[in-house]
């Protein structure tokens, strides 16, 4: 069987990151799955960095990063990405919010098809805020219309031949790396993408940074600059 590495990066997401994570090597384990986690502690200040520690200790699957200043997820992706070693590779967040069986279907499916899979809510409005759920679908559609890439969702699990994403100088830092992986993958390898569907969980823990306008306006700077590099 294919093998698949697996980011978790966490900032002080003490409430939910043993969950998520049994979760998912649960998951992975009940399928016969050969899997690597790479957890990032991206500058923790609570008791994450505890938790992730002992979590390494009862699975040598797991290993763990520790960043002394927060660095962000694309970094944290980044860093999965030099340190696996497996044929597939994926990130997901710490706070609960997405279920460990939504890498598990992806997984199937990009297996089965040979090609990346990404996932989609199907219940944004019944967990988030109308707020949140409104300007979600917002940018999913300006992202469908500028880059012309027909998928639902740019902000889910998806997931890669390691192969391919190795090929690609990857310059996101932040919350826009899943928006850069899809728009570099489809237009340097000309593979379609499959996606498959999940429901989201409410948040175990961890503060909401999604609203944040720091990172509102990172992401329109970034949607700027990837318009004109892919020109």
């Amino acid at each position: 069987m294919k093998s698949i590495g697996v980011v978790i990066p966490f900032l002080n997401e003490e409430k939910a990151l043993e969950s998520v994570v049994n979760s998912l090597t649960f998951a992975l384990k009940k399928n016969e799955i050969p899997y690597q986690v790479l957890l990032v502690n991206d500058g923790s200040t609570d008791n994450s960095e505890k938790i992730g520690n002992s979590l390494t200790a009862v699975d040598g699957n797991i290993a763990i990063i520790h960043n002394k200043t927060p660095k962000n997820i694309g970094n944290a992706f980044k860093e999965g990405l030099q340190f696996f070693e497996t044929d597939l590779i994926c990130w997901i967040p710490s706070d609960g919010e997405i279920p460990a069986q939504t890498v598990i279907d992806c997984y199937n499916v990009a297996v089965e098809y040979d090609c990346p899979c990404v996932s989609y809510p199907s219940n944004t409005f019944e967990v988030r805020t109308l707020l949140r759920s409104v300007l979600s679908r917002v940018f999913q559609a300006g992202c469908r219309f500028v880059f012309n890439v027909p998928i639902k969702y740019f902000n889910g699990i998806t997931v890669y031949k390691r192969s391919n994403l190795k090929k690609l100088n990857l310059i996101s830092n932040g919350f826009t790396i899943n928006l850069e992986l899809i728009i570099r993958h489809a237009t340097h390898f000309y593979v379609p993408f499959k996606e498959v569907p999940f429901e989201l969980n409410k948040r175990l823990g961890g503060e909401e940074k999604a609203l944040k306008f720091g990172n509102i306006l990172n992401v329109l700077k970034f949607l700027f600059f990837l318009k004109l590099k892919s020109k």
